[in-house]
């Protein structure tokens, strides 16, 4: 521990630089924590905004394994994102407060070992088909996706099977998968969301579900707002409460994206981390409960925050993203909506790419009841409030700009 003017500080290393993060930084600094913050990209919020900022890449277990050695540190902290978290697994599982070995992490992280765990529990799962003559016999629509995959990369989806077209689209999501494996399953229809539940002695202690949408990647969520009244919470809980008996994972976050129609459900992913693009934020605008606090605290030996005296305020949750290449210009904003607040994340200038990348910013808006917020909904799924405004590329040296930039990435 670290003294400064008289009082000892716990020393806590947060292995993730962006905009996601900073709600985690916040209650890391609220706890107490001295905290110094890892990230590769100088130019994220936490990058700038940190007198401690270490910058590596924390994807290599081995460029942070040198610096909690250099360093002393009380608390190996996850950011927003499946690499900070499966580096804070293998290198803190164990050691760490909250985290578990990679072993344990692989069975939720790793798709293919999430539909193995489900099916062995007996829990709602979509069918796994295990050759793509398997997929093509049952008629079904098939969903294919890397096994270690995100952002809706290697994605691709049939509603009917044709060998060819699934053998070419398996080998496109091989080579979006760092083991080189995927998942070839029955793609089921229904409504997205999430539950996301923090765990104390392997129970649900609190809990939050949240519906989800896209308007730009049909596999990227970018618009979602808390759902006060979940028919199948209950149910969810005793399967995350089952999950975490089997892996023995009893506390932390839980946080599992299904898909559901009014009869049924299914368990899609599950992932230990916070979710990005301001989870965190979404749940205590609407609700009042500091998620961000929440997920800390089990990293640096706290409790849970309390849940007393919850509001149900009707916030949705956008995050502006573009279709298409280009440098962004501009955001028009519909005028008559209450927006309770705004992220910028690019600035005028900068190259944008397609959704998943390309994130211009984050809103917050306000709706007065349920009618206004199903009708705000419409709007943004079709992207009527955010007007996106592109500057043409009209010269030499702009073109070639945009060139270093997709080479770069």
């Amino acid at each position: 521990m670290q003294r400064d003017q008289g009082h000892y500080l716990t020393r806590a290393l947060l292995l993730d630089a962006s905009f996601a993060a900073v709600p985690l930084y916040d209650a890391l600094v609220k706890s107490g924590c001295h905290v110094h913050v890892m990230g590769n990209r100088p130019h994220d919020p936490l990058a700038l905004r940190s007198p401690h900022y270490i910058e590596a890449d924390y994807s290599d277990p081995c460029v942070v394994e040198r610096t909690l050695s250099d360093k002393s540190f009380d608390f190996l902290v996850p950011g927003c994102n499946d690499l900070s978290y499966a580096t804070c697994s293998a290198l803190g599982g164990g050691k760490f407060y909250g985290l578990e070995r990679s072993d344990q992490l692989a069975c939720l992280h790793q798709k293919d070992q999430f539909r193995a765990l489900c099916a062995k529990l007996g829990l709602p799962s979509p069918m796994r088909y295990h050759s793509v003559d398997d997929a093509v016999a049952s008629t079904n629509p098939i969903i294919i996706k890397p096994v270690d995959g995100f952002s809706g990369r290697g994605i691709a989806t049939f509603l009917e099977p044709d060998p060819d077209r699934l053998n070419a689209a398996l080998a496109s999501a091989k080579r979006q998968s760092p083991s080189g494996k995927v998942l070839l399953e029955h793609f089921v229809s229904g409504n997205l969301h999430s539950f996301s539940a923090f765990l104390r002695g392997g129970r649900v202690s609190h809990a939050f579900s949240v519906s989800e949408f896209s308007s730009v990647n049909p596999f990227v969520v970018d618009t979602s707002y808390v759902l006060f009244d979940n028919r199948w919470e209950a149910t969810l809980a005793q399967d995350l409460e089952k999950i975490a008996a089997e892996t023995g994972i009893d506390s932390g976050l839980m946080h599992v994206q299904y898909i559901a129609t009014e009869e049924q459900y299914w368990l899609i992913e599950i992932t230990r981390r916070c979710p990005g693009d301001l989870y965190s934020k979404l749940i205590h605008l609407s609700t009042g409960y500091p998620y961000a606090e929440a997920y800390v605290s089990s990293f640096v030996g706290g409790m849970l925050p309390r849940n007393d005296n919850l509001s149900n305020e009707i916030i949705v949750r956008h995050t502006v993203t573009g279709d298409e290449s280009g440098y962004f210009d501009s955001v028009s904003i519909d005028s008559g909506c209450k927006i309770d607040a705004w992220f910028p994340l690019v600035q005028a200038g900068a190259h944008l790419k397609p959704s998943p990348g390309g994130r211009v910013g984050v809103g917050f808006m306000r709706a007065n009841d349920i009618h206004h917020r199903d009708i705000l909904l419409e709007k943004l799924l079709g992207r009527e409030v955010f007007g996106l405004r592109y500057a043409p590329p009209d010269t030499i040296g702009q073109i070639e700009s945009a060139r270093r930039v997709n080479e770069k990435f």
